[in-house]
């Protein structure tokens, strides 16, 4: 082989290296370049919380991005019957994500139905030349449409077209079905989690209406209770022949029935509506015990009593305790403190307190912590826990300057709350 043909030989060799690398380096620029574009796109995707609009702003990006003409996104309905217009960019987009004249299409008709059907996607270099072509806004001669797909379930198509026959390539393919994939998933990850939060809000709500239905029950529980003791009360009253008294007494026991009949089906009081009941059941058991039982009510200016809501009949019991244990055996110098103050914790303290016998032999506060005034006053401050979220106690103690204390803590609700139910 002369010299001149081995350097023809070397150049061909160069020429078709430099044009294999030359090949090699615009076959490795455009994936990177695809790859980039889908990275993009699954970064966009990613970015949102809501369905609707992950989907406006994939037509928005599809156009931008890979420069199309239009882009519209179809879902099948729940009955995997139908594909719904639900996004798009172009002509059919209008403002406020809204799509002129939506269509909708049969699954199975159409490019658009037979791609969703099939679950391939399918490039048409000639729409004119394609019977199953259906004319939306305007003819437009190419069209791409992919099945946004996971697993093998078809959740809704991308679908675009271009007034350019043959417009469409592999690439445009690919990276479609790439966006497909990715927003297949974050579709059904969001159905999923508002699947999920549809089912808490069922057990909230039935976790609320059995609370709502034990803290009526309690109560239902806390009137006999009550009406038994008062009516025990006015029977003592009349075998004494203390009629006078009685006449009073009855008065006094029919304004507090009228209160507790029309309060019956709420579980919540103001907090001026519950003292103006301890109030009058105070003077009704003074007539009673033929006692003088003082009331002394301080409350914080921060709180306003009759915007502030607390369980219905939670003071009272506390309150008969006092007049019933706490004063057994004394006629005068009766006295019973309540305190009510709010704390930095968005909370109120209600202290009531008393200048009774306090701990005595008899085991006083063993009876008091036992009976079933204060147990029902217990369930229904944790139902009411439940019931509305938040945190609600009682606690009761012997202070050393002698009576008795209790110390409820209410985490403060208003009549401006939602949800809540008072009279």
């Amino acid at each position: 082989m002369s010299v001149i043909n081995i350097l023809v030989f070397l150049l061909l060799i160069a020429v078709t290296l430099t044009a294999l690398s030359t090949y090699m380096f615009l076959k490795l620029k455009k994936e990177f370049e695809i790859r980039e574009g889908i990275n993009y796109f699954a970064s966009r995707i990613y970015l949102h919380q809501n369905i609707e609009e992950m989907l406006w702003d994939l037509t928005t990006s599809i156009i931008s991005k890979l420069k199309f003409e239009d882009c519209v996104i179809y879902l099948l309905d729940e009955q995997k019957e139908k594909l719904i217009q639900v996004a798009a960019f172009g002509p059919k987009s209008l403002e406020g994500q809204m799509i002129a004249e939506p269509i909708v299409i049969p699954l199975g008709q159409g490019i658009v139905g037979s791609v969703a059907r099939e679950n391939k996607t399918e490039i048409i270099e000639d729409t004119t030349k394609d019977p199953r072509y259906i004319l939306d806004d305007q003819l437009r001669y190419a069209e791409i449409t992919v099945p946004i797909s996971l697993s093998g379930e078809v959740l809704g198509v991308i679908d675009s077209e271009h007034s350019q026959k043959r417009f469409y390539h592999k690439g445009h393919q690919r990276i479609l079905e790439e966006i497909a994939s990715i927003a297949a998933q974050k579709i059904k990850l969001l159905r999923n989690q508002q699947i999920l939060e549809d089912q808490k809000d069922i057990i909230r709500k039935k976790e609320t209406d059995m609370q709502a239905w034990k803290l009526q029950a309690l109560q239902n529980q806390m009137d006999p209770h009550f009406m038994m003791n008062a009516l025990n009360s006015l029977q003592s009253l009349i075998l004494s022949q203390n009629y006078n008294q009685a006449v009073f007494y009855v008065a006094k026991f029919s304004k507090l029935l009228h209160h507790i009949f029309k309060q019956s089906e709420h579980s919540g009081i103001t907090l001026y509506k519950e003292l103006q009941f301890v109030r009058e059941y105070i003077q009704m058991e003074a007539l009673r015990f033929s006692k003088e039982i003082d009331l002394i009510i301080t409350i914080d200016e921060s709180l306003d009593p009759e915007n502030t809501i607390i369980p219905t009949f939670i003071l009272q019991p506390i309150v008969e305790n006092s007049i019933w244990h706490g004063f057994s055996g004394r006629q005068d110098n009766c006295m019973i403190e309540i305190i009510i103050r709010g704390t930095y914790t968005n909370e109120m303290e209600i202290i009531i307190k008393d200048n009774g016998k306090g701990k005595d032999p008899g085991g006083f506060q063993q009876k008091l912590e036992s009976g079933k005034g204060l147990m029902i006053v217990r369930e229904r401050l944790q139902s009411w826990s439940m019931l509305h979220q938040n945190k609600n106690m009682m606690q009761a103690n012997l202070p050393s300057s002698g009576g008795y204390e209790t110390i409820i803590n209410l985490s403060i609700l208003t009549t401006d709350d939602k949800g809540l139910y008072f009279g």
